[in-house]
């Protein structure tokens, strides 16, 4: 039976393969399913998101980290920083 613990295995795998549309339905799913996310699997989709210069995906994350009560750490910061920068939104990355 799917947990946490798998979905976020799953959305780990997404990150490395390039997959962030797949990761962020995964956390949808997972939403849908009862299971909340926790800052792992957050943490991989921002990722996910910054691997593929999708920033704005990324910023809505650390949003709802935060709407979901859980504080975003250092990597969940500096893939959320970094994908800004690379999507030439240095503006953005600078308010983090």
């Amino acid at each position: 039976k799917a947990n946490v613990y798998t979905y976020t295995a799953a959305i780990s795998a997404c990150e490395k393969d390039g997959k962030w549309e797949d990761a962020l339905g995964l956390l949808e799913r997972m939403s849908k399913e009862g299971i909340k996310p926790n800052l792992k699997a957050y943490s991989a989709a921002i990722s996910a998101c910054e691997k593929a210069k999708q920033a704005k995906p990324a910023m809505g994350l650390l949003e709802r980290m935060t709407n979901d009560g859980i504080e975003p750490d250092t990597i969940a910061y500096s893939a959320a920083i970094c994908a800004c920068g690379n999507a030439g939104l240095a503006e953005a990355a600078q308010k983090l």
